[in-house]
């Protein structure tokens, strides 16, 4: 089944579906794409290699927190407009893992 055929359930929204379609909003089609971009190399199957660097984990982590902002501001400024992107994005995470509460470590 293909992410745009997936229909989210629109009444059951929990905190684990609202944070899995905001991490689809704030990474999909961004800097990540990029560095997924390309073939494997065996090479970084060790786990001693670093497999970014510090100024790619930065341009990631300010990139997804601009995108957030801009989420966030949208919940509080049009919250119609913030839960249909909600919507559009489930589309792309509905099959992600949705165990809410979030069991705690060691439990």
């Amino acid at each position: 089944m293909s992410a745009m055929a997936m229909q989210p359930d629109q009444a059951s929204l929990t905190p684990r579906d609202e944070a899995n379609a905001l991490t689809v909003l704030a990474f999909r089609n961004g800097f990540i794409e990029d560095l997924h971009a390309g073939r494997h190399d065996t090479a970084l199957d060790d786990p001693t290699v670093s497999r970014i660097t510090d100024a790619e984990m930065k341009r990631l982590m300010v990139e997804a927190s601009e995108r957030l902002a801009k989420l966030l501001h949208l919940k509080d400024t049009d919250p119609g407009e913030y839960r249909k992107q909600i919507d559009f994005a489930r589309q792309y995470c509905g099959h992600w893992d949705r165990t809410w509460p979030i069991p705690k470590q060691g439990s």
